[in-house]
């Protein structure tokens, strides 16, 4: 992983998440530690597909795993979930940036190949 493409793509996300530079590292993730989510994730995935040249199918396959549902919804039904004991937004797997590095430097999103791999 080349400095430089690692050095572009935080500036990308922190341009995109309106972020300072000391909350973005590898091992942070975009849903639950910047909280990205539904319409914004995206927004941000599209846009970071065209800069950076990426092919996302994979992304799509595995899309629940990361983010709720589109429209400014997740927030009031990760409560309705909450307040029944359904399981929650919480307990969705990590976006995290180092993924999304290697995507860039790939050229192409991988799926996990389970869960442990987050």
């Amino acid at each position: 992983m080349s400095d430089e493409l690692q050095s572009a793509v935080f500036a990308f996300i922190q341009n995109e998440r309106r972020c300072k530079p000391h909350e973005i590292a590898l091992d942070r993730s975009l849903n639950l530690d910047l909280g990205m989510d539904g319409d914004d994730a995206v927004e941000f995935f599209e846009a970071f597909a065209e800069k950076f040249g990426v092919d996302l199918t994979e992304l799509g396959e595995e899309w629940s795993r990361y983010f709720g549902p589109e429209g400014g919804f997740s927030f009031f039904w990760h409560g309705i979930q909450t307040l029944f004991g359904a399981p929650t937004f919480g307990s969705m797997l990590p976006m995290r940036i180092d993924r999304v590095v290697k995507a860039a430097e790939s050229g192409r999103w991988e799926k996990l190949k389970n869960d442990a791999e987050a």
